[in-house]
């Protein structure tokens, strides 16, 4: 991607994802392309295996499968596994011409390969702040 692209934060809320303090995640418009950057934190030694990542409008009651890749948590470079990371980014696009405009992203993971999935809701996804 071109350097120098202006990067705003969103008003973002996060769900609940675990009693005892799984991954979280913050979401970071890059423009003008309009991709997504949402960054996770989580421990060092804990995994993070994406399942599904979906665009979803809450009001309209309609969603879309969304690309994702696993990054940096700049998304500069691309990230085969996000183990051993404390923060890394998962790079989407945000849907045109889907027939509506999606609120939230809605993550599918497991923290290791056959357990439980949980999700992560990222809400208020929208485009950043002028300067």
């Amino acid at each position: 991607m071109a350097k120098g692209i202006l990067v705003g934060l969103l008003s973002v809320t996060l769900l609940a994802l675990t009693a005892c303090g799984g991954p979280s995640g913050v979401g970071i418009v890059r423009q003008p392309e309009k991709t997504v950057l949402v960054v996770v934190k989580k421990t060092p030694n804990q995994g993070f295996v994406v399942k599904s990542v979906r665009w979803e409008d809450s009001k309209a009651k309609k969603s879309t499968d969304a690309q994702v890749q696993t990054t940096t948590e700049n998304g500069a470079k691309a990230v085969l596994n996000p183990k051993g990371y404390k923060t890394f980014g998962l790079l989407t696009e945000v849907p045109s011409g889907a027939g509506f405009t999606p609120d939230r992203l809605v993550i599918s993971y497991q923290v290791e390969k056959g357990k439980k999935t949980k999700k992560m809701v990222v809400k208020k996804v929208a485009a950043a702040p002028t300067r």
